[in-house]
């Protein structure tokens, strides 16, 4: 998620929550999913990118939450993406 995000235009993550489910976005990209389990696992790894302050929150409003990658977090991806050469 963190490479996705660094890749990312506007380097911003969407939670949208509503009566028929969480979506979870990266500009076009989405990480959603109808099984509670595969939410809870997206929901998890954004709250372990905050704790590590790899991204922060932007706004929180009526079920919606909006993160941004911050410099932290785009050096944390640039060096996994060193890695993998």
């Amino acid at each position: 998620m963190i490479l996705k995000l660094s890749e990312d235009r506007d380097g911003r993550v969407m939670i949208r929550n509503s009566i028929i489910g969480t979506t979870i976005s990266i500009g076009s990209y989405l990480f959603d999913s109808d099984a509670p389990r595969k939410v809870a696992h997206w929901e998890e790894i954004i709250r372990e990118l905050v704790r590590l302050q790899y991204i922060e929150l932007v706004t929180s409003q009526k079920g919606t939450k909006i993160y941004k990658i911050s410099q932290k977090g785009y050096e944390y991806a640039d060096s996994l993406k060193i890695g993998k050469r």
